[in-house]
Order: structure tokens, then C-alpha cells, then sequence
């Protein structure tokens, strides 16, 4: 795959954003494995450092087979998602407490990483119930998030996304 840590640092560089820079540098240095490289690249589109254009271009010029990876990946991703909020729905009644609010923001941050790869990969089809089931369960749950300040979904722009709208009430 067209991807390494190098490609997605020179990307992350365009940012005048030192957090967001700082905040992938540790990410992808943290592992070269493709599934971490491809989410930094998903957030950097979903951010707007990397234009969508560009993010679609890149994504329009995978293989059948890194499509399928990429697609696989996200497919992973969003399983995990689920997973953890199904797991937290299970923990509801300790809402107030401090650790299921962070775990709710975990949860939060790791739907985030999934938009940004179906940014990459214009809104894949393939994906399409999957996501919609997690938007359900993580809907839900959002109710039940407090209000706080976070600075990675601070940087999103979109404050109706169920995973984004507790740091936008701030």
C-alpha cells in the first residue's frame, strides 16, 4: 500500500495545528502497522489537512486488494466500536461516574478515527449498515455522556455527530 510513517508525517506537517501535529507523530510512531497509518490518514482528511480531493485521489488509486484492506480495516475498527459501547450500555447505570465517562470519550475517539477512514474511502458502501448500527447503539449512549472539553473532537467541526456533541455543550 502507497502508505508509510513518513507519508503520513509530511501530511500531518501542512497543519499549523503543533497539537494535531504532535497528536499523529505519536500515533504513527507508536507502530507502522498499516491499520494505524490508515486511521492517522483518516483524521488528517477528517480534520481538513488533508482536502477531501486529495484524500478521495489517494483512495480512487488503491488496488482492488489495498481497497479490500482498507475496507477490512474499517470494518475492524467499527467492530471494536461496537463492541466497547455495547460493553458500556451494560455499565449504564455508573454514567456518573468518572471512568464511564472516560470510557464514553474513548468510544468517542475511536468513532472518530472510523469517520475519518470512511472519509478516505468516500462513505463506503460495504460499510454502510455497520456504521449505522454503531451510530445507533453510540446515540443512545450520548445521552448519557456529560458535558466536557476535549482537544481532539474540539477539532471537529461537525457538533450534531453523536461522538462530537458533548464537547460542543462545553
Amino acid at each position: 500500500m502507497k502508505i508509510n510513517n513518513d507519508f503520513v508525517r509530511n501530511i500531518a506537517e501542512k497543519s499549523d495545528d503543533n497539537w494535531l501535529r504532535d497528536n499523529i507523530a505519536e500515533f504513527i510512531d507508536s507502530s507502522e502497522e498499516s491499520s494505524r497509518l490508515i486511521i492517522a490518514l483518516g483524521r488528517l482528511c477528517w480534520v481538513g489537512v488533508l482536502p477531501e480531493p486529495e484524500a478521495w485521489f489517494w483512495g480512487s488509486n488503491l488496488s482492488v486488494d489495498e481497497r479490500r484492506e482498507v475496507v477490512e480495516i474499517a470494518g475492524n475498527a467499527i467492530d471494536r466500536v461496537a463492541t466497547f459501547l455495547d460493553e458500556l450500555s451494560g455499565r449504564s447505570d455508573e454514567s456518573q461516574m468518572p471512568e464511564w465517562q472516560e470510557d464514553f470519550l474513548r468510544a468517542c475517539h475511536m468513532r472518530d478515527d472510523v469517520e475519518g477512514v470512511l472519509v478516505l474511502l468516500r462513505n463506503s458502501s460495504e460499510l454502510g449498515k455497520k456504521v449505522e448500527v454503531l451510530d445507533y447503539i453510540g446515540k443512545n449512549l450520548s445521552s448519557k455522556a456529560l458535558p466536557r472539553r476535549d482537544a481532539r473532537l474540539n477539532r471537529v467541526a461537525m457538533p450534531d455527530m453523536w461522538w462530537v456533541a458533548q464537547v460542543w455543550l462545553v
